[in-house]
């Protein structure tokens, strides 16, 4: 910074020459000169969609096969509210799961599922007529009739189901199919259409992450298994 000697041998800032000569009266500030902060823009919910799936794909490098439907499940409570769920694979036929994880729901209660398969419209409307269409249970069996059903009573009643939201996807060839259901406890909180799109189009990339994630593991121990060894994923 440039400044101005005085003929007494004092130094004159520029700043204090210039006010004087212009006229100008500069006062000291307190104020501070930081911009302000604005408030962090809240995500929307098609963002956190979005970021669902995001994790999704990422975490099968990082999440064990065994591991993935239950920690993906655990994933769809940021963007779906419930109280606890189910993803199974088998086949209709023999109305038995061959693979089932339950999220806050006991063992045996696979076993209670398959035992009513019969009398549960839900399974049969996701098998015939609307694979990959996410359906309730009021949308085929109304409120005033399945609460006072036996399958009510016997199979969800009891470990506090209340309302259920559920997909199913039928694989053409093999005929094997997966079943995604969430269930909540509060009888007043019903499934939105909102929340029917999302699982809709979350449904797809969970079965599909879910697939990346047994062959990731299969890339990954492939030095493990000897010279010319074949490998596959079965459902048992």
């Amino acid at each position: 910074m440039l400044c101005n000697r005085q003929q007494d041998g004092s130094i004159e800032s520029p700043v204090r020459s210039c006010s004087s000569k212009c006229g100008l009266t500069l006062e000291p500030s307190n104020k501070s000169t930081a911009l302000p902060i604005s408030p962090a823009k809240p995500i929307s919910l098609d963002e956190r969609v979005d970021e669902c799936i995001t994790r999704l794909y990422r975490s099968v490098v990082s999440v064990p096969p065994e591991r993935f439907r239950l920690w993906a499940l655990e994933s769809l409570k940021s963007v779906i509210p419930f109280d606890s769920a189910i993803w199974g694979s088998g086949k209709w036929e023999e109305r038995r799961f061959h693979a089932l994880t339950l999220s806050n729901q006991p063992e045996h209660f696979a076993q209670v599922l398959e035992s009513s398969a019969n009398e549960n419209p839900l399974i049969a409307k996701l098998i015939q007529s609307e694979p990959d269409t996410p359906t309730t249970m009021e949308s085929v069996f109304p409120d005033a009739q399945f609460y006072k059903s036996n399958l009510y009573r016997s199979t969800f009643g009891p470990y506090g189901i209340e309302r259920l939201l559920s997909t199913m996807h039928v694989d053409p060839r093999s005929g094997l199919y997966s079943l995604v259901s969430l269930y909540r406890s509060d009888r007043n909180a019903a499934f939105t259409e909102q929340e029917k799109a999302i699982q809709r189009r979350l449904t797809y990339h969970l079965f599909n992450a879910l697939s990346h994630s047994f062959f990731i593991h299969l890339v990954r121990t492939h030095r493990d298994r000897p010279a010319g060894a074949s490998t596959a994923v079965v459902d048992r």
